[in-house]
């Protein structure tokens, strides 16, 4: 009973450490196997094409005094990391994390935005547009 106990908190802590979220910078052996790498694909900043222009965004007054859980250029979010027992040397992808921004580039009072559909997409676009309105 105490061999199985033991194998049951082993197979817990295998489970807890490989679906753990990976997100931010994380060390590559520390999930990685060997002849598998993470690759950063970086977008290119808007000031880097139009110059450089910082607003400081409207949420800071609206929200003051809740959580704000603004996100940066190092806010990475990283794909899962998924194999078959067969694949090897495989390439997983990070990416920059969507969310609010402290700064942003575009003045918010100047800003135009349109939201276009193709009706019958996906269930919950509706509540996505909805959400989309009432932020803008």
């Amino acid at each position: 009973v105490s061999e199985l106990r033991e194998h049951i908190a082993d197979a817990q802590e295998e489970t807890t450490r490989l679906t753990r979220p990976v997100v931010g910078s994380m060390a590559d052996d520390d999930i990685l196997k060997p002849g598998e790498s993470l690759t950063y694909l970086k977008p290119t900043h808007l000031s880097t094409r139009f110059g450089s222009k910082s607003f400081k965004t409207p949420l800071i007054d609206e929200y003051e005094g809740q959580l704000q859980d603004f996100q940066d250029e190092n806010s990475i979010v990283t794909q899962t990391i998924w194999r078959n027992k067969d694949e090897h040397n495989k390439q997983f992808l990070r990416y920059l994390r969507a969310g609010p921004r402290e700064k942003l580039y575009f003045e918010p009072s100047k800003v135009t935005a349109a939201i276009v559909t193709c009706g019958g997409l996906c269930p919950g676009l509706n509540n996505v547009i909805r959400g989309l309105t009432q932020m803008l």
